[in-house]
């Protein structure tokens, strides 16, 4: 039942690492247990992060310690796509995402790339054009299955983030399994209760990527952009639209 603390064996969800007696590492405080990720997303009370299984999300409480690559505190401003390891009770919460019972600490491990939240960027501007298309929808579903630079974990935080800042329900699929489930009316060509956002990430360098994205709802009711082009500056990732295409 959701929202009631279970205790699950740790050694079947993802990298959760049981700790014995004493302190987790130099100076860290004591932990019962151990969970590796990434850091999705920072808010006022709790960060959002992605594990290693397919649908391991994890809402987090910023009332720990946290604790830089060298053990030295760090400040949560810091925090942004690091990979990082918390330390806890070993209590989890069964919740989506899921909570950590009794966090004590937080150690950033390494610095990742921050691409959920160049997309989320990406899914909200294609959101704000043509909002027409968005009139009156229940669903919103994604369609990741081309995108080559995100595990998992990210491609279900990236859809709990979008979706879940407009209030709407959010799911995984392309459009024949949208089909299938009922979702979409292939003989129609319409999403009637909802939305498609796909992004296809086409061809990556060192310098960055290349991508198309858009959101369709119809037939004749979509928005593309394509040729979008990625690059990393200063640690931030940006995006310029090659061109846009209405139906």
């Amino acid at each position: 039942m959701r929202g009631k603390a279970i205790f699950i064996v740790l050694a079947l969800i993802l990298i959760l690492t049981s700790c014995t007696g004493g302190s987790t590492g130099r100076g860290l405080p004591k932990a019962d247990a151990i969970l590796t990720g990434k850091i999705m997303h920072v808010d006022n009370d709790s960060f959002l992060l992605a594990g290693e299984g397919a649908a391991d999300l994890f809402m987090v409480s910023k009332t720990l310690a946290i604790y830089d690559e060298e053990g030295r505190v760090a400040e949560t401003s810091d925090l942004k796509g690091q990979t990082v390891e918390i330390g806890f009770s070993g209590m989890v919460m069964e919740s989506y995402p899921a909570q950590l019972g009794e966090p004590v600490y937080l150690k950033i491990t390494g610095q990742g790339d921050d691409l959920v939240g160049l997309y989320q960027t990406v899914f909200e501007d294609l959101w704000d054009v043509d909002p027409g298309l968005n009139g009156e929808i229940e669903t919103m579903a994604f369609d990741l299955s081309k995108v080559s630079n995100l595990s998992d974990s990210e491609k279900s935080a990236l859809i709990y983030l979008v979706s879940g800042s407009h209030g709407i329900f959010g799911i995984s699929g392309t459009f024949d399994e949208l089909a299938e489930q009922g979702y979409i009316d292939k003989d129609q060509l319409l999403f009637e209760k909802g939305i498609l956002f796909q992004l296809e990430v086409t061809n990556t360098s060192k310098t960055g990527f290349v991508f198309n994205a858009s959101k369709w709802r119809s037939g004749d009711g979509a928005y593309f952009y394509q040729d979008c082009r990625a690059v990393e500056r200063d640690g931030n990732w940006e995006y310029t639209v090659g061109s846009e295409a209405i139906s």
